[in-house]
């Protein structure tokens, strides 16, 4: 299992464009985020350099807001990948007034076709703050996939 694992998550490799968007529990959409995640295979596929970069009002033209950095050599218990590249991604436990939450990816069309299809992701993650939950779906369309 965690051997296809990762060979599952290496069919994310690629730069993908869309935006994060956020929307309350009654379904009111409250922000869209331009963002570019890229995903890139090093050292012979046994590490991968995560960067997810959000940019503000201007879009694309401008600097980002945050651009956000990290590698993995392994992938937790909390992570699956299929063998299409969706994923299911989620907190181990829940506990009265701990932060958790799930994220949801999917391929839209032909899973054999998965490095030209569009991206779609479904997170709702409990905020403590207001204790409400809030969800973000996140569109991407690849725009360069390097193998």
């Amino acid at each position: 299992m965690i051997e296809n694992n990762w060979k599952n998550f290496l069919k994310n490799m690629g730069e993908w464009q869309g935006c994060f968007t956020t929307v309350s529990p009654d379904g009111k959409l409250l922000e869209s985020i331009s963002s570019i995640l890229n995903l890139e295979a090093l050292e012979n596929n046994q590490l991968v350099r995560f960067r997810l970069r959000r940019y503000g009002a201007e879009g694309y033209n401008s600097p980002p807001i945050s651009d956000y950095s990290q590698e993995y050599r392994s992938l937790g218990r909390h992570l699956i990948f299929f063998d299409s590249g969706a994923f299911s991604k989620g907190s181990m436990q829940l506990a009265p007034f701990a932060e958790f939450g799930a994220e949801y990816g999917f391929v839209n069309g032909d899973p054999s076709k998965w490095h030209r299809e569009a991206r779609s992701s479904f997170a709702c993650r409990f905020q403590r703050s207001s204790f409400a939950f809030c969800s973000t779906l996140r569109r991407y369309q690849v725009s360069d996939i390097r193998y």
